[in-house]
């Protein structure tokens, strides 16, 4: 059931987390604090994966720019790597949770 829920939410929080990086990359174009174009790549990298309107303007920036085609490609494979440590991790914080929840029953159980 967790899972269901999880693979219905992921797409949502990533959407959001694309469009906050794009409105930061928009607004990084006009104050000097912010870099702009860091942050609207970013946030076309991880809408790409969700919107098709996203997709399909970085393969028209791949076509036209050989130099960012590896850089994308770069890119995303180091957010795969990422993406499967990130997740290899929190499965371990579960199974490490799950142990010392036991724990704790099988000790306060006993303390009665």
């Amino acid at each position: 059931m967790a899972e269901t829920g999880w693979t219905r939410v992921k797409p949502i929080l990533m959407q959001v987390l694309g469009y906050t990086f794009l409105v930061l990359g928009v607004l990084g174009m006009f104050l000097p604090i912010l870099q702009g174009f860091l942050f609207l790549f970013i946030g076309l990298l991880i809408l790409a994966r969700h919107a098709a309107w996203a997709r399909r303007l970085l393969d028209h920036i791949r076509s036209r720019h050989p130099k960012f085609d590896r850089l994308i490609d770069q890119a995303e494979t180091k957010a795969d790597a990422w993406g499967e440590k990130a997740r290899t991790t929190i499965r371990a914080w579960r199974i490490q949770a799950r142990l010392a929840l036991r724990r704790w029953s099988r000790w306060f159980a006993s303390s009665r």
